[in-house]
């Protein structure tokens, strides 16, 4: 048998598709996220969406995690997002914030 690239090629994508058959690769499935709006009846509600990496709050590009409010609440600390243009998280929201801490721990 003569071996050329188009042949080499053909046995090449038959064996992957043979092993593809045979090993599945199993699909990994995302755990959802989840949606808080905290003050809903005040003015000044904000929404924070948690995920298994962390969260994320009125839909700002920073991310942020849980040892964040722990270390600012730790050093009486207020968290200012969007460059001191956003929202103020204060120890009170971030308290609220830290109730669903273990919401994606198993």
């Amino acid at each position: 048998m003569k071996f050329d690239k188009q042949n080499i090629k053909e046995i090449i994508m038959e064996i992957l598709k043979e092993q593809e058959t045979q090993n599945p690769i199993p699909e990994v499935k995302k755990p959802k996220k989840t949606v808080v709006v905290f003050d809903k009846s005040t003015n000044n509600s904000f929404k924070v969406v948690f995920s298994q990496r962390g969260f994320v709050v009125n839909d700002y590009k920073d991310r942020l995690s849980f040892e964040d409010l722990e270390n600012a609440i730790a050093k009486n600390y207020n968290i200012v997002l969007d460059h001191g243009n956003g929202i103020n998280l204060d120890v009170i929201k971030m308290n609220k914030i830290l109730k669903y801490k273990n919401l994606y721990k198993k």
